[in-house]
């Protein structure tokens, strides 16, 4: 499980969270990305897993992955204007060969939201692919299922 946390609190707000947050760096809050439930099979594809023995992982782990997320995030300036606020629920899949594909929004309150996390889940470097294990021996990498959720919060009210 890793968890992010991309935004300015308060001193209380900080305390308050200080079990689940790891970096505080500007406005968007990005609280973990989980493992789907069950497993994905399509026709002639291969199968994407949602549980796996060992998990993909960005290069460099957790957290160097929040911190590249709160680098290349932008809170799109129109939603700032209008006060839009609130969580964007991405999933991706990173294949076998650590590629980041089939990214899409499974929630958000917003079209510009939705469009910044897409482009920049997109943009994710290659990850260390899954791999299943049998007999202590690596078999194979997978693709393997993620789901991101951000939280994108007005810098005045932090909520």
């Amino acid at each position: 499980l890793m968890l992010l946390s991309i935004l300015p609190v308060s001193a209380q707000e900080d305390a308050k969270f200080s079990k689940i947050r790891t970096t505080h760096l500007s406005q968007i809050d990005v609280v973990g990305v989980y493992p789907k439930a069950p497993v994905k099979e399509d026709e002639g594809e291969e199968l994407v897993y949602d549980i796996v023995e060992i998990n993909a992982e960005f290069p460099g782990g957790d957290e160097v992955l929040m911190k590249w997320l709160s680098n290349n995030l932008q809170y799109p300036e129109n939603c700032i204007k209008k006060g839009i606020k609130g969580k964007v629920i991405v999933s991706f899949v990173v294949n076998g060969n650590g590629d980041v594909k089939e990214v899409k929004v499974v929630r958000s309150p917003n079209k510009e939201l939705s469009k910044e996390v897409v482009r920049v889940v997109k943009a994710m470097p290659k990850w260390n692919p899954a791999r299943q294990i049998h007999n202590d021996k690596v078999l194979k990498t997978i693709n393997a299922s993620f789901t991101l959720p951000i939280f994108f919060r007005l810098p005045q009210t932090g909520l």
